[in-house]
């Protein structure tokens, strides 16, 4: 399998497992507390810190864009698994933070690409092109970017700029 396709199947599948209202997610969270024995006693107590978090995560997610599957996680799980509560929350706060590091990356994936192509299109990374000139085209990339991309995409052109001077070095011996 060509290597852009395994790398755009996986970023379907990550964008589908995290998908921004985590509708699914919720749902395999549910599989699982159907296929979980009950546990009466649960040897981990709920602490202050565990509450706290819990409420953090009520006030989070419920008024968000996952807030109507989150409140119907939450229903089923204290209509069907109320033995489940507390791993319900633990659950939910994973998922909210893997929506969040999923998209993030997924947006940084997108501008390293765009950036790729815009490298590729300028002929700024032939052998012959100085760093000076690389820098210059650099700076004018980044002054077309989102200012909410720009510090992403900064650490992303330092990349494209340390391996092809890696490449350079490699060429001269």
């Amino acid at each position: 399998m060509p290597r852009e396709v395994l790398l755009e199947e996986y970023r379907r599948l990550i964008r589908t497992l995290y998908e921004p209202s985590l509708r699914g997610y919720f749902e395999r969270c549910l599989t699982l507390f159907e296929h979980l024995a009950p546990r009466r006693n649960d040897a981990r107590k709920v602490s202050w810190v565990d509450l706290r978090a819990a409420l953090r995560s009520l006030r989070r997610q419920l008024f968000s864009r996952q807030g109507p599957a989150y409140a119907h996680f939450f229903w089923r799980v204290v209509r069907y698994h109320r033995e489940h509560v507390a791993e319900a929350f633990r659950l939910a706060i994973k998922g909210y933070h893997f929506e969040r590091v999923t998209s993030q990356q997924l947006r940084v994936d997108a501008i390293e690409r765009r950036l790729e192509e815009e490298f590729e299109a300028s002929g700024v990374r032939s052998s012959g092109t100085s760093g000076t000139a690389l820098e210059r085209y650099s700076s004018e990339v980044l002054s077309r970017l989102d200012p909410a991309f720009r510090s992403i995409a900064e650490r992303a052109i330092d990349a494209q700029l340390g391996a092809r001077a890696e490449r350079v070095q490699g060429s001269e011996r």
